[in-house]
């Protein structure tokens, strides 16, 4: 009679201090009951061996029957409905450890997180010093669907990883996984956070406070200030006063943005060149872009008006939306762009004159919050050509 060989599945290491389900595979017939023998693999010495009764093709080894910190391999037969007993497997061999500890230890469950950006720290602790293989970092909405992962990161002597785009007033999951060089499975748990972004209030930009025991008053400034840096290299000042991008460098902001809530940005220039950008932001996703276009009319101007064009993303694309038409070129133009509950605007209007040359470049631009931070995240700010005052 040709005797069957079951054969035992790969075992990941388990804890020894919890009951653990061995499971294999046999091709004979019926299972009656299995047999399974567990040694020591450095000393050969049986540890546990047991009978147990069942059609199931598993063994269940109980709690407290290894101790962690060893190596151990475990054989098993099969003796099925006739008292007929199989060949033995193959032994297999498999590590006990402690459960690790495996924690994210820098949010707790329903904090605020007051930024559109926020860096995960993890913890990685095993008593028998078991190493981590790998982990990830998952983002979730408040509806448990994940929208962000950080992607498997094999490189565990930094245990980070940094959530972006936020959005305000929004609820998130986070939770991270992870898995240890014997096969462990790591899990956080999911951790309930919200998201409130920290605004200056644009009604009391500077505060004074009287320290009148001091003879003095205290001013305290809400407006954060934000460090511009130029693809150029340095900048090159024109009387303290301007940064001149007219050789085709710009400056761009990578922090301290969003580009997800309600924002008006407002701009002043003249001598903006004509179908080029002034204007880019971008959160890695999606771009918004400022050009000034000028179109061709009877009556008016010889016939001239500018306008501008604001290049927005929608849900599938991107649209064109344009301002309304100014008739003077070479006035100071002030510009507003506008997003509220994700509609987009923008419109000019002549401030000054200034006799500037046709084509020329923007010799004064700004911008500035009117109503509720800055409309980028760790996001890009461009302006081609002329100069620009900050």
């Amino acid at each position: 009679m040709i005797k069957i060989k079951p054969i035992i599945y790969n075992i990941s290491a388990f804890d020894a201090l919890l009951e653990h389900t061995i499971t294999f595979i046999y091709n004979g017939n019926q299972p009656f009951s299995n047999t399974c023998i567990i040694r020591n693999n450095t000393t050969n010495i049986v540890v546990y061996q047991n009978t147990q009764e069942t059609l199931q093709l598993k063994h269940i080894i109980p709690s407290n029957a290894l101790a962690n910190g060893a190596l151990y391999n475990i054989s098993l037969y099969i003796t099925d409905q006739s008292g007929i007993v199989s060949e033995m497997s193959d032994a297999v061999l498999f590590y006990c450890y402690s459960t690790p500890s495996f924690t994210i230890d820098n949010l707790i469950p329903n904090q605020v997180v007051r930024n559109s950006s926020y860096e995960i720290t993890l913890t990685y602790n095993q008593p028998e010093g078991e190493s981590l293989q790998y982990f990830q970092v998952l983002l979730y909405n408040t509806n448990k669907n994940q929208i962000w992962t950080s992607g498997v990161k094999y490189n565990t002597n930094t245990l980070s990883a940094k959530l972006s785009s936020l959005e305000d007033n929004a609820v998130y999951y986070v939770r991270a996984t992870g898995l240890t060089i014997n096969g462990m499975e790591l899990d956080t748990g999911y951790i309930y956070f919200s998201v409130n972004y920290v605004q200056p209030n644009v009604y009391a930009l500077i505060a004074l406070e009287n320290l009148k025991n001091e003879g003095s008053v205290k001013i305290q400034s809400n407006i954060i200030a934000l460090s511009a840096k130029c693809n150029g290299g340095a900048p090159k000042y024109i009387s303290n006063d301007y940064i001149d991008l007219s050789s085709g460098s710009y400056l761009y902001f990578d922090e301290g943005f969003s580009l997800n809530d309600n924002f008006t940005i407002n701009i002043k220039g003249y001598g903006f060149n004509l179908f080029s950008t002034i204007l880019e932001m971008t959160n890695g996703n999606d771009t918004i872009k400022l050009l000034m276009g000028r179109g061709v009319y009877e009556s008016e101007n010889n016939g001239q008006r500018i306008y501008f064009e604001l290049n927005v993303p929608s849900a599938f694309s991107y649209y064109t939306i344009r301002s309304n038409y100014i008739t003077v070129f070479a006035d100071v133009v002030s510009i507003w762009i506008r997003r509220k509950n994700n509609v987009y605007d923008v419109y000019a209007e002549v401030l000054s004159t200034n006799n500037v040359v046709d084509g020329g470049s923007p010799t004064s631009t700004d911008y500035y919050i009117i109503d509720g931070g800055f409309p980028m995240s760790k996001d890009t700010l461009m302006v081609d050509g002329g100069n620009i005052s900050i």
